[in-house]
C-alpha cells in the first residue's frame, strides 16, 4: 500500500492528526504509531520528529511529496509538513 493510500485511509477512518504540533502532543501521549513528513519539512522539525518516534517507539516516514501535496492528499486547502497516524 503507498503512502498516499496510508494517509486517505487514516482520513476516513478518523485516525489522522495533522500539524507538527497536534503530532507531537500525540506522540507525547503514545496515540501515534507512525509519523510522516513532507519532503520541504525543516530540518529542525524533522530532528524533532526522529526524536520522538524514537522514544515513542513509533515509525517516521519521509513523504515523497512537498507539504502542497500532502495538503491535496488530505483535502486541506493550505499545506501539510507533518501527519500523524494513530495506532
Amino acid at each position: 500500500m503507498s503512502s498516499e493510500d496510508t494517509i486517505k485511509n487514516a482520513l476516513k477512518e478518523g485516525k489522522a492528526v495533522l500539524g507538527w504540533s497536534a503530532v507531537e502532543r500525540s506522540a507525547k501521549r503514545g496515540d501515534v504509531g507512525t509519523i510522516i513528513y513532507s519532503s520541504n519539512c525543516p530540518g529542525s522539525t524533522i530532528k524533532s520528529i526522529q526524536y520522538y518516534s524514537r522514544v515513542a517507539g513509533t515509525e517516521s516516514l519521509e513523504f515523497s511529496g512537498n507539504s502542497t501535496r500532502l495538503g491535496q492528499i488530505c483535502g486541506k486547502p493550505f499545506n501539510v509538513t507533518v501527519i500523524g497516524i494513530k495506532k
